[in-house]
């Protein structure tokens, strides 16, 4: 576990009592004044300013078209209907510079999850391990995964993002959107940070059966009549807003919901039900939103969407409301200190899973056989990628910021829903906010049952063995390192 954990004002009061301490005597005080004034209220000006600054940044990312972006899991797509956002905040005390950026893809994987955290890390003048991304995970944009390309289209990559520009052109969308940012910095009075219950949106996917076997409810399980009636089953019902202010004035809102975020899969390039409602509290209130997903692995809308246009604007609907909802909550919560700042991380080995289908030497053969369905060949190449990431670099990335008595936590994969609340139960009376889907690499990280249940899907798109305990034990790390 690494910590930067550090109080700038009280080290600099302290700096600064000691500094007139030694510097006035009682023999020499009244030949002093005139000089130690001055100095200590240049020096009080200066503890002012020493104060949490935020800087606010927008980017396009939307994918070129008639690119099999995706990594091919989603075929081409031909329109756009939104713009795929990169949104993210720049945090700055005397402690350093932390990056959070949350992206409107389905995925960054291995070495292209790599590049976009260290220009962006670049670009703020900040090391990597400073800055977080996540993507939201969206189905109707880009998985980018530069090394599944290498393995399936060769070096050229003629099939796939040619000279791999489409994610080129995404980070240096972000990289210039953070450069300008920097010439705009805001201080930080202080923040504040609730929580919404949010209306028939989120379901659990795994609908456990009488006789104990498990059906999956889908994103848009809804067309099965029994998939709709199925209860909601174990989410995390509350929508979790935290807002920094200047004085009375909000300066960005960043909003955490567990789901997987989308209402349907491929075709045009949305930010679906989740950017709408997003960029829609945006355009209302003028301020700023960001939007990370979190511990959604084993959630969807799958109850209440059946995948029709009507659908997905009564969910946005209502993710809209629950935002405007905890908007207003904002405004008049109470304070929460912004003074003390800590960035902790932790690296975890994820465990190789060694049973029959993802043996090394089985998905190295199937990725090359193209007489086998492309969708296997990619699920395969994209396992082995992850195997020589591993044996490259085997640790895996979690972090966790905490401003006063919040707690943002940055976890990688598709975690699901248990991971979350295990987070907020062990954190005490801090106030917990989970964003999912970092290093995408993994794919789903479950519960070890999953791996021995009758039915259900997570096990399939696995790529760690049952980890339960390591993920419960850093996590809960993470919510007890120091402030």
């Amino acid at each position: 576990m690494n910590r930067q954990s550090k109080d700038p004002l009280k080290v600099r009061a302290i700096g600064l009592i000691r500094f007139v301490i030694s510097a006035v005597t009682l023999h020499t005080l009244r030949a002093s004044v005139p000089f130690v004034l001055p100095f200590m209220l240049l020096q009080m000006a200066s503890l002012q300013a020493a104060g949490l600054q935020i800087a606010y940044f927008t980017a396009d990312i939307s994918p070129p078209l008639h690119q099999r972006v995706c990594v091919g899991f989603i075929q081409e797509f031909t329109e756009i209907e939104h713009p795929l956002l990169a949104k993210g905040v720049i945090l700055k005390d005397d402690g350093g510079v932390y990056v959070l950026c949350a992206l409107d893809y389905c995925g960054l994987c291995n070495d292209s999850y790599d590049a976009f955290r260290r220009q962006i890390a670049a670009a703020a003048k900040t090391p990597p391990k400073n800055v977080a991304v996540q993507s939201l995970h969206q189905h109707t944009s880009p998985v980018f995964d530069a090394n599944t390309d290498r393995l399936l289209y060769g070096d050229d990559q003629k099939l796939f993002d040619e000279g791999r520009s489409a994610e080129k052109a995404a980070i240096d969308s972000i990289v210039d959107a953070i450069e300008h940012a920097q010439s705009n910095w805001s201080d930080v009075s202080h923040l504040t940070a609730v929580t919404q219950k949010v209306d028939r949106v989120a379901s659990n996917r795994r609908v456990e059966q009488p006789d104990g076997s498990i059906v999956v409810r889908y994103s848009a399980g809804a067309k099965d009549p029994a998939m709709r009636a199925a209860p909601e089953g174990l989410i995390d019902p509350m929508l979790r807003t935290i807002t920094f202010f200047n004085d009375k004035t909000p300066l960005l809102r960043m909003h955490y919901y567990a789901t997987h975020p989308q209402t349907r899969s491929g075709g045009k390039v949305t930010y679906d039900a989740v950017g709408m409602a997003r960029e829609r509290v945006e355009q209302m209130t003028g301020v700023p939103q960001m939007y990370f997903t979190g511990c959604g692995g084993n959630v969807t809308m799958g109850k209440y969407n059946s995948g029709t246009d009507a659908e997905r604007a009564e969910i946005s609907d209502r993710l809209f409301q629950a935002m405007t909802a905890a908007c207003k909550k904002a405004d008049r919560a109470e304070q929460l200190s912004s003074e003390t700042i800590d960035w902790s991380t932790a690296e975890v080995n994820f465990p190789i899973r060694e049973d029959a289908p993802f043996s090394e030497e089985f998905q190295r053969n199937n990725y090359q056989d193209t007489n086998v369905a492309f969708s296997s060949r990619l699920r395969s190449a994209m396992y082995v990628s992850w195997i020589d990431r591993l044996k490259k670099r085997p640790g895996v990335e979690f972090s966790c910021l905490t401003i006063g008595n919040v707690r943002m936590v940055h976890l990688p994969g598709e975690p699901f829903v248990q991971f979350q609340l295990a987070a907020q139960n062990s954190a005490g009376d801090d106030f917990v906010a989970v964003a999912g889907y970092g290093e995408c690499a993994p794919w789903y990280i479950g519960e070890d049952r999953i791996f021995t249940d009758n039915g259900g899907y997570e096990q399939t798109w696995s790529f760690v063995a049952p980890c339960e305990g390591l993920m419960h034990e850093t996590i809960r790390n993470l919510m007890t390192s120091p402030k």
